[in-house]
């Protein structure tokens, strides 16, 4: 979770009285006194069942951020979801079937200074093929569905489908995810946040898909990914990018996190990092998929042609923590909290994140309350 918010000072009556919401510009007058009627006297059983049917959806909270430019210095904005591409429009009729699930030919090369990996082989060429087939007669639209064709072309020009495929998932798993190794994060670790301490283990492919079309120099600006939030103990740690074809362009570039406070340089018409700042140049290739931590910032160079997915790599806290029936509803409030927060809905956020407190100790205790 972003600490930077300070919302759970504002919680405890330790922040400031005026808390101001970067994306709307909006302020918001907080006094945490005034939510003490937010007292819980019902059963727990009780509790649980109406909190449930107040959220409005199963907690699968996708905070897949992009970055967006702000006075040339990069700024997280939202991702813009469209209506999922049904799952059996991309199924692998035998052809999965012919190739070993484990895949024992793909190959795996850590790019060195930096948290990422590339994986060959792992999807065959006709397997390749088939997707960018599948996805042209899905019927890619403009990546962002809130602007017009074109407007935001300086930050990404790409076209895009979006689906929720489980089997292929499954499959991309049982080829790589044998590489992905355990994580252990305490206060020493970079990757350190206050709720996600503990032994972090892969268990598994989001099958949400992303598939993206970049042609006639289509490109990404430099931003990072956000995660996939399943629940207090399962969310995804690395972005996996599958090439469906092969280029010489439109290289994946990562950067050196000091690429996040400089300005972009504005090239073609397209905004552009810092190619001293590159550690790493991954080129296109069939069947190739790209994994790396998702807070590197990163680009896609222009394309003449690229097809590729943005998936990611999930894990499992073990020993599981905060998991009775009432720390999960809490955690669900909490998520929800924090959705309210970033549209600046602050007074609705304050009381979901007192109810999430109330109802879960173990979840208060995690967030210092």
């Amino acid at each position: 979770m972003d600490d930077s918010l300070d919302i759970f000072d504002l919680l405890t009556g330790m922040g400031q009285d005026k808390y101001q919401i970067e994306d709307d510009s909006q302020e918001c007058i907080t006094s945490p006194q005034n939510y003490e009627k937010d007292e819980y006297t019902e059963p727990y059983a009780i509790i649980i069942e109406e909190e449930c049917e107040k959220v409005s959806s199963p907690l699968s909270i996708v905070s897949t951020e992009d970055e967006d430019e702000v006075g040339g210095v990069a700024k997280f904005t939202k991702v813009f979801d469209k209506s999922a591409v049904s799952a059996s429009h991309f199924h692998l009729p035998a052809l999965s079937e012919e190739l070993d699930p484990q895949c024992a030919h793909v190959t795996m090369e850590p790019i060195p200074g930096v948290e990422a990996w590339i994986f060959d082989n792992v999807f065959s060429p006709d397997e390749c093929t088939l997707l960018r087939e599948r996805a042209e007669t899905a019927g890619f639209t403009y990546w962002d569905m809130d602007q017009k064709c074109g407007e935001r072309d300086d930050f990404r020009t790409a076209f895009t489908v979006e689906t929720h495929v489980e089997d292929l998932a499954a499959l991309t798993f049982q080829r790589i995810g044998h590489f992905m190794k355990p994580l252990t994060i305490d206060e020493n670790c970079t990757k350190h946040e206050r709720d996600i301490e503990g032994e972090w283990f892969p268990c598994g492919v989001n099958p949400h898909w992303l598939f993206s079309r970049y042609i006639d120099g289509g490109h990404f600006s430099p931003h990072t990914d956000g995660n996939t939030v399943f629940d207090f103990n399962k969310r995804t740690m690395y972005t996996a990018l599958v090439y469906l074809s092969s280029s010489e362009d439109g290289e994946t570039r990562i950067f050196d996190d000091q690429q996040m406070n400089e300005p972009f340089t504005l090239i073609d018409g397209k905004l552009r990092g810092n190619p001293d700042l590159v550690l790493g140049n991954v080129k296109p290739r069939i069947g190739r998929v790209l994994v790396f931590y998702h807070r590197l910032m990163h680009e896609g160079n222009p394309a003449q042609y690229k097809y590729i997915i943005r998936t990611d790599i999930t894990y499992e806290r073990q020993p599981r923590i905060c998991d009775e029936p009432h720390d999960r509803v809490a955690f669900e409030l909490y998520m929800k909290a924090q959705e309210l927060s970033e549209k600046g809905e602050c007074h609705e956020a304050m009381i979901l994140f007192r109810r999430a407190f109330k109802m879960s100790s173990a979840l208060a205790k995690v967030y210092g309350q």
